[in-house]
Order: C-alpha cells, then sequence, then structure tokens
C-alpha cells in the first residue's frame, strides 16, 4: 500500500501516546506492515493523525475521513480530521 493512496478505513484507534516505531498492539490489535493507525493523544498534537506502521519508523499516508476496522473499544467508528483535531463522528 503506497504512502499516497487515500485509506477509507484505520485499523486500530490509539487513544494514549504511542511509540511510532516498529510493530504494536493498538487497542488489543497486533499491528503488522502496513496497518492504518489513528493517534489521537500524542504528546506533541502534530503526532497525531493517521499513520502506516513499519518495521521501524512509521510513514504518515493522505487522507481525512476513516472507519476504524478493528478494535476492542474503537472497532466499527468513523473518525474525521476536522481543524487539526481529530474527532470521532459515529
Amino acid at each position: 500500500m503506497p504512502e499516497n493512496a487515500v485509506h477509507t478505513y484505520v485499523t486500530a484507534v490509539a487513544t494514549k501516546h504511542t511509540v511510532r516505531y516498529g510493530f504494536r498492539v493498538v487497542d488489543g490489535i497486533k499491528t503488522e506492515h502496513n496497518s492504518v493507525v489513528l493517534l489521537t493523544r500524542q504528546d506533541r498534537p502534530q503526532d497525531n493523525g493517521v499513520w502506516l506502521v513499519r518495521e521501524e519508523e512509521w510513514v504518515r499516508p493522505v487522507a481525512s475521513v476513516f472507519l476504524a476496522a478493528g478494535g476492542k473499544t474503537f472497532g466499527d467508528t468513523t473518525w474525521a480530521r476536522v481543524a487539526d483535531q481529530w474527532t470521532k463522528v459515529l
């Protein structure tokens, strides 16, 4: 999945600070290469947003609205970026 692809879903949503490096468990989901993760509570607000998981440092894709396809807490929810803030909309 290329970094410039537009994604319509996220694999999982993290609502606490998450290290953006390597494969992690996010909301009960074990991420793998190209998992799409929405970070909502990073220490630096500019680090919030959608990330593509990599074995090393994560990278950003291009998108603005996502469906969380998995996760124990936030599975099947919809998120949008409005005024530099991610908000659950459904």
